[in-house]
């Protein structure tokens, strides 16, 4: 084809005149030679033109070593020679069949045309040396020119289209490996992804059998002593002592629900932080108090150093700095059978932020307790794991509270980080990013520091209940009561509907509606929606079990004007109606 390079061939010869023959015959050189290319021309059908697009570049050599050389120069310079006409005699040096052997060795694919009168070598003695292969072929002499051109074009076609097949048959090996690499590496990532669901599964299942554990010891505990207590056999101080344990192990309980859920919310990506201001020092100083109580049961001391530079008012979640706290200091308490749990807390500023109420808030808790392993550090922080199963079942506990501070801790800008030696107790160091606030932004109200307490003001106030549950029913009823306000009781969403319309518009027959979510025939969350489409003004509480900000956000956009969790502890319970009743939402 025009413009491509044009198929090279080697004379081997040492008759200098049969060079210009091939040259002549091969080159395209048709003025030369206008009988051949008429020849050409009528037995091809092609113009003399046309003939030169069929021409060959031509090289010569006269003896076999020369061949090899140019071979061997040919295939450096990336231009192979696709055949090579080889002459059977050329003394003294190599004869036509040696300089092919020599020829092959270094470039197996070329093909070759023995040119020969059978004078020197027989038929059968060629196949002999050469052997049976498609690599050769016999050109008898005195040889025909066309035939010669017809040698050379058949040649060179089959050298490209073998050389082609061959590049092909390589692209698929290399196709095929790379593809079977890939194959190799899914079915080694499909392994690991099989182990690892495995091991996944493995450590969820001992983690549910430790929480049954953890769950059936205090149900135990609860049970048995309610058992006693109903029995009235008790002295007074006795069933009181009882009533604390039972107390003590319901909210033991309700420590490890909220772990769960907690933990649901990090594999949700929905555990959030609600900041507020609150007093920093106030909240240090209640954990100062509660964990000093732990340890002295234990027999062991707790002592809490807060350097003076630490800003008392912040801006930050109280609950989860609260929860970061109990955790790494009930973890210290637990593992240390003797000496001392220490906590320290610094300010430093905070590296790389502009804000100038920004500043970091270092916790470092340590103990003189049992201490850890490296091998246990690995996986202390990972969910559903604990430290060394011995351990576990000497100590208790789920595994999760670490898990959770570490996330919070991230959550509020730092990290949680641990260093222990083995038999020689253990170093938390807990940072997190929190923001300084003007005094008189601090609330009055103590319980914003983390603490909670009754507040007066509820006496006289008409509270609508709407609660199926019986037993919570006279509950909330009694609590409410106690405060002074007065209770309607209803058992569903209906009942609420129709007593809190019962009045009129300018007058209301209670004071706020205290609903729950989940109540038969009509839920709290249908009934709420209904009071609001009918122009009901009022105040609405959602009472419910359910904890997940999704869940809090639906009643609210129902209409709810505050939300509180179920079970309840009795002074936040009372805090969260009088805000409701003062207007103010508060989520408890």
């Amino acid at each position: 084809m025009p413009g491509t390079l044009r198929p090279r061939i080697l004379v081997v010869d040492d008759n200098l005149s049969i060079h210009n023959d091939f040259r002549k015959i091969l080159s395209g050189r048709a003025a030369e030679s206008p009988e051949l290319a008429d020849l050409e021309s009528a037995l091809f059908g092609a113009s003399a033109e046309s003939l030169d697009e069929m021409c060959f570049e031509v090289d010569t050599a006269a003896q076999g070593q020369e061949g090899l050389q140019k071979v061997l120069a040919a295939k450096e310079q990336g231009r192979p020679y696709a055949l090579a006409f080889v002459d059977i005699r050329m003394p003294p040096g190599w004869d036509g069949v040696e300089t092919t052997l020599k020829l092959w060795e270094v470039e197996p694919d070329l093909e070759i045309v023995i040119c020969t009168a059978y004078s020197d070598y027989s038929w059968s003695q060629t196949v002999a040396r050469l052997g049976r292969n498609d690599r050769w072929q016999i050109l008898k002499k005195p040889f025909d020119c066309i035939e010669v051109r017809q040698l050379a074009s058949a040649l060179s076609e089959k050298h490209r289209m073998r050389l082609e097949q061959r590049a092909y048959q390589e692209g698929l090996e290399t196709l095929v490996q790379g593809r079977t690499e890939e194959l190799r590496k899914a079915n080694e990532a499909l392994i690991a992804a099989r182990d690892e669901a495995l091991e996944a599964a493995r450590i969820k299942s001992r983690f549910l059998a430790n929480m049954s554990h953890e769950l059936r010891t205090p149900l135990t505990t609860v049970i048995g002593y309610s058992d006693l207590l109903s029995r009235g056999a008790l002295d007074a101080d006795g069933g009181k002592a009882m009533l604390r344990t039972v107390t003590e192990n319901c909210r033991h309980l309700l420590d490890m629900v909220n772990g769960l859920l907690d933990q649901a919310k990090i594999e949700a990506g929905m555990l959030s932080l609600e900041p507020k201001v609150f007093d920093l020092i106030a909240l240090f100083e209640d954990f100062r108090e509660s964990m000093a109580l732990a340890a002295r049961r234990k027999g062991i001391e707790f002592k809490l150093e807060c350097d003076p530079a630490v800003p008392r008012v912040v801006s930050a979640d109280p609950t989860r700095l609260r929860q970061i706290l109990n955790n790494l200091a009930a973890n210290a308490i637990k593992f240390t059978e003797r000496g001392e749990v220490r906590v320290r807390v610094a300010a430093a500023p905070a590296n790389g932020l502009s804000e100038e109420r920004k500043f970091q808030l270092e916790i470092a808790v340590e103990d003189t307790g049992i201490g850890m392993a490296p091998s246990d550090l690995k996986s202390l922080f990972q969910p559903f794991q604990q430290a060394e199963s011995g351990a576990t079942r000497k100590y208790g506990g789920t595994g999760l509270g670490l898990v959770i501070s570490r996330q919070l801790a991230q959550l509020m800008g730092g990290n949680i980080v641990v260093e222990s030696k083995l038999g020689a107790g253990s170093r938390f160091l807990a940072t997190l990013m929190l923001q300084k606030a003007p005094e008189h932004l601090l609330p009055l109200d103590p319980a914003a520091s983390g603490k909670s307490a009754d507040r007066p003001g509820m006496r006289g106030t008409r509270i609508l209940l709407a609660e199926d549950n019986s037993v919570n029913q006279k509950l909330f009823s009694i609590i409410l009561e106690s405060a002074g306000a007065h209770v309607t009781a209803v058992s569903n969403g209906s009942e609420a509907v129709r007593a809190a319309t019962a009045g009129t518009p300018e007058r209301t027959p209670y004071d706020l509606v205290v609903m729950d979510m989940h109540m038969p025939e009509m839920d709290g969350m249908t009934a709420t929606r209904k009071l609001r489409g009918e122009g009901y003004a009022g105040r609405i509480v959602a009472l419910t079990a359910s904890a997940l900000d999704s869940d809090r956000r639906e009643c609210l956009e129902a209409g709810c004007d505050a939300y509180i969790t179920k079970p309840i502890d009795r002074a936040t319970f009372l805090r969260a109606i009088e805000e409701a009743l003062c207007g103010v939402a508060l989520n408890a």
